[in-house]
């Protein structure tokens, strides 16, 4: 998931700390950290690393590692003390240890911000299947159902969201009707996975299809507490409808955490 990874880094910009797998946090509050960079950068990384190792080499790695650090809690620093250790200790050879650790570069990677030092090939026949499936919905218009469009079912959540995501980048080629045929092909969009579901509402209400996910919106954000998915929701929502947003607000709010109660007020989500 490039595409989610630049977007996050852009947010920040790239000389952010936030940007950064080891962000500076000091002096505010880690929930304004949170996006996507760690997770899509941290994962490029290890996948960079596996690459380099070779990927038996690399599960060797992370057995000896987890057998290493097992009931404790550690720092970046002591993770790359033991991988650099476990490189001198599995290639005999000190040049070619030297080698592998240089071509890790685990400064780039992981002390500084900004974008991967190297961007990496992540193409599979699943994201290309993910891909074509948004591109027949949009070419057929919501005239008829795509082809392989039983299979959505199928994916993995992780592929439902990047499915939903990709949605989201081409809303502006979505009419009504082929949000329709989207939501009664896929029961998945009718279901309990927060990760879907916040998605999905998240595209009809960029997309100006409120009114028909209104009942499952008013459900989700009555019953979901968690900052990364209401508030999201709420803003976007605000900025279509404000007297919804400030509705479902005001009925909810005695339900939601400290933190999102702190963090999610009306001026916070009218000022975006």
């Amino acid at each position: 998931w490039y595409q989610r990874r630049v977007h996050g880094i852009a947010t920040y910009g790239p000389e952010h700390s936030f940007t950064s797998l080891r962000p500076d946090l000091k002096g505010v509050n880690p929930d304004d950290a949170f996006s996507f960079v760690p997770y899509e950068k941290g994962y490029q990384f290890l996948l960079h690393v596996e690459r380099v190792l070779s990927p038996a080499k690399h599960q060797d790695f992370l057995r000896d590692f987890v057998w290493e650090f097992k009931y404790q809690s550690i720092t970046a620093d002591d993770v790359w003390k033991f991988l650099q250790g476990w490189i001198t200790k599995t290639y005999q050879d000190e040049a070619e240890a030297n080698r592998i650790i240089q071509e890790i570069d685990w400064d780039n990677w992981v002390n500084k911000p900004g974008y991967t030092p190297i961007k990496l090939d992540l193409k599979s026949p699943l994201l290309d299947a993910a891909n074509k499936l948004v591109d027949d919905y949009i070419r057929l218009d919501g005239n008829e159902n795509p082809e392989a469009y039983e299979e959505f079912e199928k994916y993995v959540y992780n592929l439902q969201v990047y499915f939903l995501e990709t949605l989201i980048e081409k809303r502006s080629l979505l009419k009504p009707q082929i949000l329709k045929r989207i939501y009664a092909n896929h029961p998945s969009l009718h279901g309990d996975n927060p990760e879907v579901i916040y998605r999905w509402l998240k595209l009809a209400i960029m997309a100006d299809w409120i009114e028909d996910v209104k009942p499952q919106l008013e459900q989700f954000v009555g019953t979901t507490g968690r900052l990364k998915y209401i508030k999201p929701l709420y803003i976007e929502l605000a900025k279509r409808d404000k007297a919804l947003a400030g509705q479902l607000y005001d009925v909810n709010k005695s339900f939601y955490n400290p933190v999102s109660y702190t963090h999610l007020t009306l001026p916070t989500i009218y000022s975006v």
